[in-house]
C-alpha cells in the first residue's frame, strides 16, 4: 500500500517476526510485478527487469538470514528492525506488484498462482533441526578419536564412515559383522549412531521428471536383513565401555533417581 509509512510495514512484521519473512520467501516469485514504462517498452527488456528485481528481492533474503544468525548467535537484538527491513519490507519492494492469485479471492490454477502458505519451509526447518542435532552428537561422540568439528564431521567423515560400516556386512555377510562393531567401538559408536550415520544423515535421491538422481548411495539398504539382526544381536551381548556420558544416558539417569 503505497500510503502506508516505512513504520507503518515494519509494525506488519512485527505481526509475527518468524512467519512474515516465511511468506516473503514463498510467495515473491509469484507476484506480478509492475514495471515503469521505461522498464517494460519491449517484451525482452520487461523479461530482463523483471528477472533483475526477482534477483534484487532475493538477495535482500539473502542478506536478512545473515543478520538473523547473527541476532540468534550473539543476541543482538538491535539489529531486529534491520532484519524486518531486509526480510520484508525492502524484498518486497523490488517486485511491487499484483499479488499471487487467491489473494483476493482468486481461483486455484489462475496466474498469478495462488498464495502459499510456507509450510514446506517450516517442515524443511524441522528436518534441518534434527539433523544438525544428530551431527552434533555423532562428532561429539567421535570427539576422543579424531578432531573435525561438526560441519567437517557431515561433509568429509559420513560418506566414508559410511561405507566403511556397511562394507564388511555387504561383502561377508555374518563374517562381517566383527569389523563393523570394531570400527563402531574405534570411533565411540552406538547401535543408535551406526543408524544415524546409515540411514538418517543419508541424502535423498532427486527425482525431476521421472528420473532419479543418486547423491549418495544407500549402503545400509544393500545389507541383508538378517545380517543386520546378526549386528545387533552381537552388539547387544557385548558391553562397551563409553568414554562419555551422553545426554540420553543423563537424563535416564535422572528419571531413575526420581523414581
Amino acid at each position: 500500500n503505497k500510503e502506508k509509512s516505512f513504520r507503518d510495514r515494519l509494525d506488519m512484521f512485527f505481526y509475527d517476526t518468524d512467519l512474515m519473512p516465511l511468506f516473503v520467501q514463498e510467495n515473491y516469485i509469484k507476484v506480478r510485478v509492475s514495471l515503469p514504462k521505461e522498464e517494460s517498452y519491449s517484451k525482452e527488456r520487461g523479461d530482463y527487469n523483471i528477472i533483475r528485481r526477482m534477483s534484487e528481492a532475493a538477495e535482500c533474503i539473502s542478506q536478512s538470514d545473515l543478520v538473523n544468525n547473527q541476532i540468534r548467535a550473539k543476541q543482538n537484538w538491535a539489529l531486529f528492525p534491520t532484519y524486518g527491513n531486509l526480510s520484508t519490507i525492502s524484498a518486497a519492494f523490488p517486485i511491487r506488484g499484483q499479488p499471487p492469485g487467491n489473494f483476493f479471492g482468486g481461483k486455484p490454477g489462475a496466474w498469478p498462482p495462488p498464495l502459499a502458505f510456507p509450510g514446506k519451509c517450516l517442515g524443511h526447518q524441522s528436518t534441518m533441526s534434527k539433523k544438525n542435532r544428530l551431527v552434533h552428537e555423532l562428532a561429539r561422540c567421535m570427539k576422543l578419536n579424531s578432531f573435525a568439528n561438526k560441519s567437517e564431521v557431515a561433509m568429509d567423515y559420513m560418506s566414508v564412515l559410511r561405507h566403511k560400516l556397511c562394507e564388511p556386512l555387504i561383502s561377508e555377510g555374518n563374517d562381517g559383522v566383527e569389523s563393523t562393531i570394531k570400527m563402531m567401538e574405534e570411533y565411540q559408536l552406538s547401535k543408535d549412531e551406526l543408524d544415524t550415520i546409515c540411514a538418517d544423515m543419508r541424502l535423498n535421491d532427486i527425482k525431476v521428471d521421472g528420473k532419479v538422481t543418486v547423491i549418495s548411495t544407500d549402503w545400509y539398504s544393500q545389507v541383508d536383513s538378517k545380517v543386520k539382526s546378526s549386528l545387533t544381536r552381537n552388539y547387544n551381548k557385548e558391553s562397551h565401555s563409553l568414554k562419555f556420558t551422553k545426554p540420553k544416558m543423563t537424563s535416564d539417569m535422572f528419571s531413575k533417581a526420581k523414581k
